[in-house]
């Protein structure tokens, strides 16, 4: 396979123009490129609805990416008929095919088949490399077996010595010096084997079910010592995982557990423990498990945490050093629940405890109290690295403008107003500039990109993603050009948006680092159902497009980790309760990766948000985190849109409101219409329109 990246530019387009596309060392033959996609396409169907398969007519056999369909139906077999001859053939496609895209998750698929058969002697030689977890146990489960086959292997004995070898401990695994041998090979084996299955043990996470074994394994061994065990658990808890914790304290022997699970109720019901920890300061509780405990009391219910700081600090186990952290975590759990009282936490803080978060949130903490000289002062305490960020450029100008008026700020608003950026445009307004998009269009070489288009594992991408496989063809795109310089990726962007593959383009811009392309950025894909869904629901395309921007990058088959789907990345649930509101079609499991109706049901969604809200900024916010989180953040008194905005405290929503604004701004652009105006776009502010059911925070 050619890699451009080997080449210069003028040596790739010779050696791809001059070279013709080759199949088995012959041209290869003219096919109905759209007859054999639908043959490839129903073949895929098939497999999917669990249907027989039909015979393959000599083009499918001859397409770019019939060995996808090969896959799918390996991959079909294995999970309802494995067998020796299944596990034949796929050896023997996956030799044909080593270290090809199409053979990365069939491989993982078959060794996890053979693992779960118990086939070592077929595993076990292929499986010297694997990555993910489950397979590094399949692997563990692989050599324990491994081990029964040797008579007179000295088992616990022999494996015990590998705690000394355990990650800290400074040994090495020793073979038993009686041991001669098959025996001794067998001894040593075990240890390594304890020493890496105690490595995957001591990890303070979640570990696959194929790990159970091979953790039971080691309890047998007498390995999982109560050092080790206490040792993982404490991990676990550092980590903020109080159910793993106490799924990992069984270990744990009872007169050790004690503090761990203190330890643990800190983290799961924070207030009702804090509160008999300051009414009863002789009770024994350890700093770190404290510090954790109230951080999360702080970050739920912050008035709660400062009512019950002073009793805290009076605890006779107070050190210096824990006073300063407690009083660090109230100060920023006020601010990130915009209590009044956060100023004068901040106040309290002495230097030493000031990082950046604190700087940004003291900050924020006054913007939301409207002390714009206390703002002032913060912001310019920043070290220059954090100053020179557009969102505290801004903000050291609307400090100023408010304390010294508008002509000190107005030269701080003009630069900023150079930017394409949501503070940029918040300046522009402050000044009524007009709004610098700095767009560029960027060099187009459409000789090059058919050439590259010529390249056989680009061929295979764009079938892949014709056919609606989109991660395959991902595999593909970045086998070619992962390691493209960015005058070759930049021309991979226009191709792949030249094919309709507008997330792929976006993406390959943003990794060759061109962002002044704003066409190219801001395509305007799903014209016809982006058009039905803001004429029924009123809502303007410019804004559809813009969240469905955000949300997938215009994949319609987008799976979050959340379980969000499609275009518009509406949970199952959500698309249920929209749908049956607007009376539309009510999807099913799949139902979301329909993007006509994906379109309908997001737009109608945030139609119904904007009429509970009434405005944009809000209705955003709730799009991404939900009404009861919108709700606890409601002001007081009416305020400015940015301010509140700026204290958002989920980072992901400020973001998300920020960035999908500066697409709407976008998107009207390259439409030739004038970009609204953010001053119109994010009204004031007021109690009443965020107001919601609320529920108390989960501790």
């Amino acid at each position: 396979m050619l890699r451009f990246f080997r080449y210069g530019l003028p040596a790739v387009l010779f050696i791809l123009v001059a070279v013709p596309l080759l199949v088995g060392g012959k041209s290869a033959p003219k096919i109905n490129e759209a007859a054999v996609q639908a043959e490839f396409k129903a073949a895929i169907q098939r497999i999917r609805q669990h249907q027989p398969d039909q015979p393959d007519s000599p083009a499918l056999k001859s397409y770019a990416i019939y060995d996808y369909l090969l896959v799918a139906r390996f991959r079909r077999d294995l999970e309802q008929r494995p067998g020796d001859d299944v596990d034949t053939a796929i050896n023997a496609f996956l030799e044909a095919h080593a270290g090809e895209p199409v053979a990365r998750n069939l491989r993982n698929d078959w060794l996890t088949s053979l693992a779960a058969r118990r086939k070592w002697d077929w595993f076990m030689p292929r499986a010297t490399d694997v990555s993910t977890p489950a397979l590094i146990c399949d692997r563990l489960q692989g050599k324990i077996a491994a081990l029964a086959d040797v008579p007179g292997a000295q088992g616990t004995a022999a494996v015990q010595t590998a705690v000394a070898s355990s990650p800290g401990s400074g040994g090495g695994a020793q073979a038993s010096p009686n041991a001669s041998g098959a025996v001794a090979q067998a001894n040593a084996t075990a240890q390594a084997i304890a020493a890496e299955a105690l490595t995957r043990w001591s990890m303070a996470q979640k570990q696959p079910p194929e790990c159970d074994p091979v953790f039971a394994w080691l309890r047998q061994q007498n390995v999982t010592t109560p050092d080790l065990a206490e040792a993982r658990t404490r991990a676990a808890l550092a980590a903020d995982n109080a159910k793993l914790a106490r799924e990992f304290v069984v270990d744990v022997p009872p007169d050790r557990a004690a503090p761990l699970l203190q330890w643990a109720q800190l983290l799961d019901s924070s207030k009702a423990a804090l509160t008999t920890l300051a009414s009863s300061p002789m009770t024994p509780v350890e700093p770190a498990a404290l510090a954790a405990g109230f951080d999360h009391l702080a970050r739920a219910e912050s008035t709660t945490a400062l009512a019950l700081l002073p009793k805290l600090l009076a605890r006779p186990d107070m050190t210096p050093v824990m006073q300063t952290k407690l009083q660090r975590i109230a100060a920023m759990g006020a601010a990130l629940g915009r209590d009044s009282a956060a100023i004068a936490a901040f106040d309290l803080l002495p230097e030493s405890s000031v990082d950046n978060d604190v700087r940004e949130w003291r900050v924020r903490a006054a913007l939301w109290a409207g002390d714009y000289q206390k703002a002032l002062a913060w912001i310019d305490t920043m070290p220059p690295t954090q100053l020179s960020q557009p969102r505290w450029r801004y903000w050291r100008a609307r400090s100023i403008a408010a304390t010294q008026g508008s002509e000190a700020a107005a030269p701080l608003y003009a630069e900023l107003a150079e930017l394409r950026d949501f503070y940029g445009y918040l300046a522009a307004d402050r000044i009524h500039h007009g709004y610098v998009l700095n767009a560029k269009a960027s060099f187009n070489d459409e000789t090059l990109q058919k050439a590259m288009a010529a390249q056989p594992g680009l061929i295979r991408a764009h079938a892949l993603f014709d056919c609606g496989l989109d991660d395959d063809a991902m595999l593909e795109w970045a086998v070619v050009f992962g390691s493209a310089d960015n005058a070759l990726k930049l021309q991979a962007a226009h191709l792949a948006a030249r094919w309709g593959w507008y997330s792929q383009a976006i993406v390959t811009l943003a990794q060759a680092g061109e962002f002044d392309d704003v066409r190219l950025r801001y395509p305007r894909p799903f014209t016809s159902a982006v058009a039905e869904a803001s004429k029924q629901t009123q809502v303007p395309q410019d804004w559809i497009l813009a969240v469905m921007r955000q949300e997938s990058l215009f994949r319609d088959d987008a799976v979050s980790r959340a379980g969000a789907r499609g275009l518009m990345q509406m949970t199952p649930n959500t698309a249920i309760a929209v749908a049956k509101r607007w009376h539309l079609p009510v999807p099913d499991k799949d139902g979301t990766f329909d993007p006509p109706m994906d379109v309908l049901r997001g737009a109608a969604h945030l139609r119904d948000l904007l009429d509970k809200y009434g405005q944009l900024g809000l209705t955003l916010a709730a799009y991404n985190a939900g009404a009861i989180p919108v709700a606890r953040w409601a002001p007081t008194r009416a305020m400015d849109a940015d301010v509140w905005i700026e204290n958002i405290p989920y980072g992901e929503t400020r973001n998300y409101v920020q960035r999908i604004v500066e697409h709407i701004v976008a998107f009207a652009w390259v439409r030739d219409a004038d970009p609204p105006r953010l001053a119109t776009l994010l009204p004031e502010i007021t109690p009443t329109a965020v107001a919601a059911q609320t529920q108390p925070e989960a501790q």
